[in-house]
C-alpha cells in the first residue's frame, strides 16, 4: 500500500529494492496463484526471475540458495 492507503504502482517496490542493491526480492501473488523471486539487481530492476505456481517449491538463487516451499502461501 502506498501513502494514504492507496496502492503503489506495480513494480515500484521491486525497482526500489533493486536500486538499493537488495540481492533477492520475493513476490507472492495470491490472486494469480504464483510466487516469483527476482535476483541479480542491476540499476533499478532485477535481471533474472523465476516463478512457480503456489504449492510448488520455488528455487532460490545465491546468496541464499535452496528451495522455498510455497504450499503455505
Amino acid at each position: 500500500m502506498g501513502p494514504q492507503g492507496g496502492r503503489t504502482r506495480p513494480g515500484a517496490k521491486r525497482r526500489g529494492y533493486a536500486a538499493a542493491d537488495i540481492p533477492l526480492y520475493l513476490l507472492i501473488d495470491r490472486q494469480q496463484g504464483k510466487a516469483t523471486i527476482f535476483s541479480e539487481p542491476r540499476g533499478d530492476d532485477y535481471t533474472h526471475s523465476a516463478s512457480v505456481s503456489l504449492g510448488e517449491d520455488l528455487p532460490v538463487p545465491a546468496p541464499l540458495e535452496g528451495a522455498l516451499p510455497t504450499s503455505d502461501f
